[in-house]
């Protein structure tokens, strides 16, 4: 409900004591209950200030909270790419204006009049408690202030003279009607500044720098409190944020200061140079040249020329080498373009300042210059002491494309006699000829910076590149060779030498590359030992957990495990390459049966965290390869896993088989029977069970197996393994009733084969048909199936897999015996040359 509250001041002796009981006693209110982000009003400020002087509150916190620093802010306007030149030319102007005209405090002699805002009664009576102060009456002087305050509490004069009078007797509170009155005349430096000199004397220094803040909110030019703040601020070991108030501090300098500018822009673009931010350093620098460029010495010049082409500050590098040096430079003017005419150096200029000066003209594009500048260059800096200064022209020539003039500028250079330039002379004289279609001339010379710098790679890269062009594919694979057990390695020249072995088809040595290029990030195995260890760590297949594993086993000695060293730099080498090149290492491996090493090559990059998210696929890639591999032991410990996340999946339990059929390991029987109790409704996992009860022959249990799971699932090879089973069980000795098991075999054999009947399977049918009656001797009627498979038609599918799927060599071997058993040798001898014979 939004009301007016009419507040009324009572006298305790003018309320009937009938009514005080209805009173109760409170306790001085605290301003810190209060939220001091808000900014009060001036009722409100008054209200609490006659508190605070009354003695009802404390300090209010309103006058001690801090206020941010705008130096984080203010750098990251200066590096806004988007703010020109010229708009930074004309700010500068327009604050030296100002700064000359007064309008901030530089010094404590200009100081802004200040205007009270006492009534001329107040004022007089402001008047008195000065002049009893000064006769010492201090008790009628604080009076005098307490009653200016309690009709005019934002005046800060009696607050500045109570600060006096509590001086000597109370510091504390003095302090604190002099912090009051700071902020009452916000716009009094010399008030600021003695406060924060009072609160650095006392190790107050986040209260100082508050003061300084304050200050610099009101007066935000003054140059002399930001120099006081940045002391202040590396005082208290904030170096950042002392360099960024000295960075702000140099645009407001007035004219006068131009060396304390030039020492403070020294410092801040060292600062800024160091941490690669040579944007801002150019710009303190460029500040103290606008000021004082007389001022600046030769390494001054050097520097600040530095960063004006760091920041590709072209022009104005210009017009600081024609203002600081004797060179002359005539220009026309076409349109808005600035054209450069003629260019007089003199012969005693500086050889920095002269390759300065070439750079400068380079991406000016003086074309017509360039031959001029760069025969200058030759002529009077020697390349024996200014190799660097010829490498610099260089590269900026190459940024510039201009590759025809870096060749004339080097050759002098590389054919010199009595001079043997370093090999990225060599390097940048290669590329420039390769830029230009000049391939002889490129390769010769990228042999010489191979020859003299083997461990540049880039320049190998581009030679073997060079060289399988020209179909010289030997030599390339030579440039591509490293010394692993030397140098360090890079992965790209492994790369590339893999795809090369790979074409000119050396696979043996490919493999021995591909394995080296997989081993960058992992652990190299040695034995066959190692990695079923390795293989114990399940989904924790990691570089150091392994380690420990193999340590723990003594199993590693720490010489050779981690294999080469490899440089990091990987150029343009993606994941995705990397995991091309390993698929197809293990399809060449497949191809040349070398299982152990696709084995090898499998755990090699599970490790690797370049694969990690290619985790599921390399899990499957050891299990297949271990299969391949005779390994069953390592198969189980990543198949297990799969099958419990995968129980439908038939295609991991028919490698689960396998294994049951390769391994013999008591942990398979105990991981089935585990599973089956966890899963008993599950019909994949009992036929699984069943499948193995019938390979052991535990005909029972198999049989128990089947029949539960028939009542689930009607498939016709469940049936044919019941017929099997009965069929079996009816030969034993034991059995009571062997023409009941018959009869049920039979009955059981007739549904596999109405149920699973197609043109594919027919010819399957009848030799499991012919089978069962020939196990039971009932021949002719065996004979009569087997002539029925080897009369069917076999379909496309089959005939295009007949080594697997076709079972005629099978019935006609079968038939052949029955013929054989019956006297019959001359149908015994047609069947098996109609059908086996080749």
């Amino acid at each position: 409900m939004d009301e007016d509250v009419e507040i009324e001041e009572l006298d305790e002796s003018q309320v009937p004591e009938s009514e005080l009981t209805q009173f109760q006693e409170t306790k001085p209110l605290r301003y810190d209950s209060l939220n001091v982000d808000t900014q009060l009003n001036e009722e409100e400020e008054e209200i609490l200030l006659k508190k605070f002087v009354n003695g009802e509150v404390e300090f209010p916190d309103y006058y001690t909270r801090q206020v941010p620093d705008d130096e984080e802010d203010y750098i990251n306007e200066e590096n806004n790419p988007s703010t020109s030149t010229a708009a930074f030319q004309v700010e500068f102007l327009s604050t030296a204006r100002e700064s000359l005209k007064g309008n901030f405090q530089g010094t404590s002699t200009n100081r802004t009049k200040r205007k009270s805002t006492l009534t001329s009664v107040l004022q007089s009576l402001m008047g008195q408690a000065n002049l009893c102060f000064a006769r010492g009456q201090c008790d009628i002087a604080e009076k005098l202030c307490l009653e200016i305050i309690r009709q005019n509490p934002l005046a800060a004069e009696p607050y500045l003279t109570l600060a006096q009078i509590y001086e000597t007797k109370d510091p504390t509170k003095s302090l604190q009607f002099q912090t009051v009155a700071a902020h009452l005349w916000p716009t009094d430096r010399e008030q600021w500044i003695r406060l924060a000199e009072i609160h650095t004397e006392r190790k107050n220094y986040d209260q100082a720098r508050n003061c300084y803040s304050y200050a610099l909110k009101y007066c935000p030019k003054d140059w002399d409190i930001r120099l006081r703040k940045a002391h202040l601020l590396s005082m208290m070991g904030e170096e950042k944020l002392s360099i960024l108030c000295y960075y702000k501090a140099l645009e407001v300098f007035p004219e006068d200061k131009g060396d304390l500018c030039l020492e403070i822009a020294r410092k801040v673009s060292k600062h800024f140079h160091e941490i690669k931010r040579h944007n801002n350093a150019m710009i303190a620098m460029r500040h103290a040249y606008n000021l004082a460029p007389t001022l600046f010495s030769i390494e001054d010049l050097n520097l600040f020329l530095e960063l004006l082409l760091m920041n590709e500050e072209y022009q104005f590098a210009l017009k600081v080498l024609t203002q600081s040096t004797q060179v002359d430079i005539a220009m026309e003017k076409d349109n808005d373009d600035i054209m450069i005419v003629a260019c007089a150096i003199p012969d005693d200029i500086l050889p920095e300042f002269r390759v300065k000066l070439a750079i400068v003209l380079i991406h000016l594009k003086a074309y017509h210059l360039f031959e001029d500048i760069l025969n200058n260059i030759l002529t009077f800096i020697p390349p024996e002491t200014g190799i660097d200064l010829y490498v610099d022209v260089t590269e900026e020539l190459i940024k510039e494309q201009r590759y025809a003039e870096v060749i004339t500028f080097l050759r002098p250079l590389v054919e010199s006699t009595t001079f043997n330039p370093p090999p990225y002379v060599w390097l940048c004289y290669a590329d420039s000829h390769r830029a230009l279609g000049k391939i002889q001339e490129a390769t010769k010379a990228y042999y010489t910076v191979v020859q003299s710098a083997p461990n540049c790679f880039d320049a190998r890269l581009t030679l073997s590149a060079l060289l399988k062009k020209e179909g010289k594919y030997q030599e390339a694979l030579k440039v591509l060779e490293q010394d692993a057990e030397c140098d360090p390695i890079d992965p790209r020249l492994l790369y590339e030498r893999c795809l090369m072995l790979k074409g000119v088809g050396d696979l043996e040595q490919y493999l021995d590359v591909g394995y080296l290029m997989l081993l960058r990030n992992s652990i190299k195995f040695r034995s066959r030992d190692e990695l079923h260890s390795a293989a114990l760590s399940g989904n924790r297949c990691r570089k150091e957990f392994i380690r420990n594993i193999l340590s723990s086993r003594k199993e590693i000695d720490g010489v050779d495990t981690e294999g080469p060293e490899y440089i990091e730099s990987d150029g343009n080498l993606t994941m995705e390459d990397e995991y091309e090149l390993f698929k197809d290492l293990m399809h060449t491996a497949y191809e040349l049966k070398k299982f152990g090493t696709m084995e090898k090559f499998a755990f090699t990059a599970l490790i690797s965290p370049n694969f990690r998210k290619k985790h599921s696929e390399m899990e499957t890639t050891i299990l297949y390869s271990s299969i391949f591999n005779d390994d069953p032991q390592i198969a189980f410990e990543y198949l297990r896993s799969q099958i419990i996340k995968n129980l439908n999946n038939n295609a991991y339990w028919n490698l689960y088989s396998l294994i049951l059929q390769k391994g013999d390991d008591v942990r398979y029987r105990r991981f089935s029977r585990r599973l089956q109790m966890r899963e008993a409704d599950q019909p994949l996992l009992r036929i699984f069970a069943a499948n193995y009860y019938l390979f052991t022959g535990s005909y029972k249990y198999a049989l128990n197996e089947y029949m539960s799971v028939m009542r689930k699932i009607s498939d016709p090879l469940i049936f044919l393994a019941i017929s099997v089973i009965l069929n079996q069980l009816s030969g034993q000795k034991n059995i009571s009733k062997r023409p009941t098991a018959q009869m049920h075999a039979t009955t059981f054999m007739k549904t596999y084969g109405r149920e699973r009947m197609s043109p594919h399977t027919r010819q399957e049918i009848y030799y499991n048909m012919g089978r069962l009656y020939h196990s039971v001797g009932l021949l002719h009627v065996a004979v009569d199936y087997y002539e029925k498979g080897l009369a069917v038609e076999e379909s496309d599918m089959i005939k295009e897999h007949r080594e697997k799927l076709s079972l005629t060599r099978e019935i006609a071997f079968n038939l052949h015996l029955i013929y054989k058993a019956a006297g019959n040798f001359v149908m015994a001898r047609k069947v098996i040359k109609d059908h086996i014979v080749i």
